[in-house]
């Protein structure tokens, strides 16, 4: 993860909107953040780690509200990060839960926690999530790491740069576990577990299998005690006893299939013979039926015959019908026209007296067109009348609005410049507290650095005494130590003399006079030893071996006085003045400064308004002179509309004159108009309308004269024609013997209903030729012979049916239990062979599984391996940068003893200190050591995971604090590892006030506080 741009406003010390862009560095990969005490500077780390993670980035922030003191109630809190990680932009925005100013009326609402993600791709942002625990879980997708991992390994905050150092094998194991990816490697050690489980069932279910294929494959009792083979061949034996069953059944079956074909064939031959019978009994009664019937169908002929020849009459008929239709019709047209005569002729008589009524109002009308006239001519003064008196009245209403206006306009000046007068009273008030806020802030400034220093001389003296207590505590345990191995050394001693006189007693026993001694070599021994008191043996050995352990611990104890009379002397001047002493001129300090910072708050409330009385006070300036301008115009504007009143007056009462009372209202005299020109014009229509009735109406007499005439002579030709046609189809029914109408309708039958009485007719002789034919051929073919006894053969057939169908049964049983039984044995053979290969794989996973949980010499697991292997690769190259920074005194090693019970170990650190020659816990080092190792651990942690190119991206690296407590040449040292992370383009951000960080470190960000809130700058090289 590397940051691109950090945005904040009205975040801690940055009242406004403060954009630091990390791109401005260029090629720089390292730079120093710089500024006062409580400028800032901690808290660009705190906007990063709030940005990813929605907390500070220290523990004693977290409870405490990161909105900027300096910001107004309108202004909101609120960070935004752009960052690059694996080739993809990133931005996060985040606000933080805080008081905001109500948008109406006054006091504050809680304005709650928002946060948003975005990737950027080109010109676009597209959306990752938009809540707050979906941007959360995203960003630890992303980072994957939370927030204490962060402060451990990338963001190390003020006062806990050596945590990760010192942390425990568990917490440990936690960040290496993310940073290295082994929960892959968990996953395979699960993975050999379940596979090992797995093989362990298949073993058991292959065994359960062979054991119940046997039983199945065998009679009952003959597996028992068995082995596979002896199974085997007992299986073979059984087959063959029940293939010879098989075979016999299927002889037996043959033979009663044999049988069975010829009793069907009988019966089937049987049913031919006795079908043929009871065909012939049904043609004989066919054939009586028949002839039952012929007199019926003889009558239908006839019928036939009449139809027939009444058909030759139908067209002569239809003829006569029509004639009939033609002068019925020409009758009823007659009529109608006669009637639609005698209505015409009424129609124009009545409109031959309008015509004579309309001519009499001829002179009402030209009356009506001349008064017509006359208002024409008068409507244009009508017309300007209204519009004059519509003028009249609109500017009698704008003249009395607008002196109105200007009334309110005069009220409203005074008001003002009573209010600027009071606005200006507390502008006046508000520069006060400014200059008392000032001086305020430069008190507190000077009195935070004086507390910062005596705090940490008060952790000192603490720590100084905690050092000269742990002294006094090893002191005493040294002079306890020197008189347990004095005591020892007797002990040792008194049973070494007692020794070495029994082996003297023990040489003299067996020394004779003249023989050499083999201690002096002496061949005279005037004095020989003699028993005594007898050695003990094991106490001498106990002894032995516990003053070995005794001298160990000395040494230990003595090295641990030298290392804190070593830590002491360090610090030797602060002894100066007492703790008590500190700690009560701290106390008051802060007292102090508590009270500073309620002040400070009150008098930033009041100086906080300033902008807004000051704003106020030109918008009242702003607002008064606009208000004159108003004034003056709206004065101009009511006297030119009081003199567009008086014109309007004029017009009206010249225009009145000349028009009569009665019609000056423009209702009334449109009224008038519309009355005359509506008279008139209905006139013109109605003569019009009568004229134009009257031609009509004597145009249609004329007409239906004429027709009435045509329509009497079609009449008698119809008449004439329909009469000759009748005595045509007289003669023709006489000649096809038809004595009536009635009697030829009668016979007269539709071409359909013929056709349906011919095709009966052949159907009946059809039936009568083919049954006799059939009667004749069957009598013939049954001539001296018998019918069968079908009951007889169809018993025979089924029985043998029967006896059939058991065999089939019988043999089709033995036939499957045969092939089951051969099924059984194959199945056997093959899980016999399952089983072997079961408990082959079985064996091989068990091995792998075993050893990668932990079932081994070292009961070690896979998945603490290789975070062992991690780790030391991590401190390995730590070494390299930790010899540079101590001039080879220090070397870091991973604690290899077990730790006692199940607490989890082989992850905790120690150092190896070439001055004493001894390996001693971290945790031992002191501060300035401390800073050196964990600065070493960290630049190699972030080099070895980003050489591993896993899915963590360790680019960059902020250090808050730390460099203080080196001496020049270690700081040098410690500049020199750092410089050198530029060459893997690692980004590296460092907090310090230590002068000589800023001559090597060319690159800046100079943070720069203010009574208004602090802002930042970037200062390299280049600029």
């Amino acid at each position: 993860m590397r940051p691109i741009k950090l945005t904040m406003q009205a975040f801690g010390a940055y009242a406004k909107k403060e954009v630091i862009d990390f791109e401005k560095l260029g090629t720089e990969q390292i730079f120093v953040i710089s500024g006062k005490t409580g400028a800032g500077k901690s808290t660009i780390f705190d906007a990063i780690s709030f940005a990813i993670f929605g907390k500070a980035n220290t523990f004693d922030r977290e409870s405490f509200s990161m909105r900027s003191h300096f910001a107004t109630d309108k202004e909101i809190t609120e960070v935004t990060l752009a960052f690059r990680l694996k080739d993809k932009i990133y931005q996060i925005n985040r606000i933080p839960q805080q008081e905001i100013a109500k948008q109406r009326g006054n006091g504050t609402t809680t304005s709650p926690q928002k946060a948003e993600l975005y990737e950027l791709i080109g010109d676009e942002m597209k959306l990752l999530a938009s809540s707050v625990r979906d941007v959360n879980a995203k960003m630890e997708e992303l980072i994957q790491l939370n927030v204490d991992q962060f402060r451990q390994i990338l963001m190390i905050p003020q006062g806990e740069f050596r945590e990760l150092l010192v942390s425990d094998s568990k917490e440990k194991e936690v960040i290496l576990q993310r940073l290295a990816h082994t929960a892959y490697y968990e996953k395979v050690e699960n993975l050999l577990w379940e596979k090992q489980k797995q093989a362990e069932i298949l073993v058991v279910e292959a065994r359960k299998k062979v054991a119940e294929l046997a039983e199945l494959s065998l009679p009952d009792g003959e597996v028992s005690g068995k082995t596979t083979s002896e199974i085997s061949v007992l299986q073979n034996e059984a087959i063959q006893k029940e293939q010879a069953i098989l075979t016999e059944l299927e002889n037996k079956l043959s033979i009663i299939r044999k049988q069975t074909s010829e009793a069907v064939e009988k019966v089937t031959l049987a049913k031919e013979q006795l079908l043929d019978w009871q065909n012939l009994d049904k043609y004989t009664e066919e054939v009586a039926t028949l002839e039952a019937e012929k007199d019926f169908y003889q009558t239908m002929e006839v019928r036939m015959e009449a139809a027939k020849r009444a058909s030759n009459l139908q067209s002569q008929d239809a003829l006569c019908i029509r004639l009939k239709e033609q002068l019925e019709t020409a009758e009823q047209t007659e009529k109608q026209v006669a009637l639609e005569a005698e209505q015409v002729k009424a129609q124009f008589s009545h409109a031959k007296k309008q015509k004579e009524a309309l001519a009499e109002k001829e002179a009402e009308l030209e009356i009506n067109k001349r008064t017509l006239f006359q208002l024409e001519e008068m409507e244009p003064k009508i017309l300007e009348l209204e519009t004059v008196l519509i003028q009249k009245r609109r500017a009698e209403l704008d003249w009395k609005k607008t002196t109105t206006l200007l009334e309110k306009i005069i009220d409203k000046e005074q008001k003002i410049a009573t209010e600027l007068q009071s606005v200006e009273a507390r502008l006046a008030e508000i520069n006060k507290a400014e200059l008392m806020y000032l001086e305020v802030i430069n008190k507190r400034t000077t009195l935070e650095a004086r507390i910062e220093k005596e705090q940490e001389l008060v952790n000192k003296r603490i720590k100084m005494e905690e050092w000269d207590a742990a002294k006094q505590t090893e002191e005493q345990t040294l002079a306890q130590l020197l008189i347990e191995k004095a005591e020892m050394e007797r002990t040792i001693k008194q049973e070494e003399t007692k020794l070495e006189k029994e082996q003297a007693a023990t040489i003299a026993a067996h020394l004779h006079e003249g023989d050499a001694c083999p201690v002096c070599g002496s061949q005279s021994h005037p004095v020989l030893a003699k028993f005594g008191e007898t050695a003990d043996l094991e106490t001498l050995e106990i002894a032995k071996a516990k003053l070995q352990e005794k001298q160990l611990v000395l040494t230990t104890t003595e090295k641990a006085i030298s290392q804190l009379e070593w830590q002491l002397n360090e610090w030797a001047d602060m002894k100066e003045q007492s703790l008590a002493e500190i700690q009560q001129t701290l106390a008051e300090n802060i007292q102090l400064a508590t009270n500073l910072r309620e002040q400070i708050t009150q008098l930033q409330s009041e100086v906080a308004q300033k902008e807004t009385v000051q704003a106020t006070l030109e918008s009242l300036k702003n607002r008064q002179n606009e208000t004159l301008t108003e004034k003056n115009k709206m004065a101009l504007e009511v006297e030119k509309l009081h003199q567009q009143v008086q014109l309007t007056e004029g017009k009206r009462t010249y225009l009145e004159q000349s028009i009569p009372d009665e019609l000056r209202d423009k209702a009334v005299f449109d009224n008038k108009m519309k009355e005359l020109s509506s008279k008139i014009e209905t006139h013109i229509k109605q003569a019009e309308q009568i004229d134009a009735l009257f031609r009509q109406a004597e145009k249609e007499t004329t007409r239906l004269e004429s027709t009435l005439h045509s329509a009497q002579k079609t009449t008698v030709d119809a008449k004439e024609a329909l009469q000759v046609q009748r005595e045509i189809f007289k003669e023709a029914m006489k000649q096809n013997d038809f004595l009536s109408y009635d009697a030829y309708k009668q016979a007269l039958l539709s071409v359909e209903e013929l056709k349906n009485l011919e095709e009966k007719l052949a159907e009946y002789e059809r039936k009568r030729h083919l049954a006799v034919s059939r009667q004749a051929d069957l009598k013939e073919k049954l001539q001296n012979k018998q019918k069968p006894n079908m009951e007889q053969l169809e018993f025979i057939m089924k029985e043998k049916q029967l006896e059939l169908s058991q065999s089939e049964e019988n043999t089709m049983k033995q036939r499957e239990f045969v092939a089951k039984r051969k099924e059984l044995v194959e199945n056997y053979q093959n899980s016999i062979q399952a089983v072997e290969q079961a408990e082959e794989n079985y064996a091989d996973i068990g091995l792998l599984a075993d050893a990668a949980r932990g079932k081994n010499a070292r009961r070690l697991t896979f998945e603490r391996y290789i975070l062992a292997m991690f780790l030391d690769t991590i401190i390995h190259r730590a070494n390299h940068r930790l010899s540079k920074m101590t001039s080879g005194r220090f070397e870091l090693q991973r604690k290899m003893e077990k730790a006692k019970g199940n607490v989890q170990s082989g992850l905790e650190l120690e150092v190896f200190d070439e001055y004493t020659g001894l390996t001693r816990h971290v945790k031992t080092l002191s501060g300035g050591e401390s800073f050196k190792t964990s600065l070493a651990l960290a630049l190699s942690l972030a080099e070895v995971v980003q050489e591993m190119a896993g899915g963590i991206s360790l680019e960059t690296m902020f250090i808050d604090e730390g460099f203080g407590t080196l001496d020049p040449e270690s700081l040098e040292a410690a500049v020199e590892c750092l410089l050198e992370t530029q060459e893997n383009g690692r980004l590296v951000g460092i907090i310090s006030h230590v002068p000589e960080l800023k001559e090597r470190i060319s690159a800046r960000l100079e943070v720069t506080a203010t009574n208004h809130g602090s802002t930042t700058k970037f200062i390299t090289a280049s600029s």
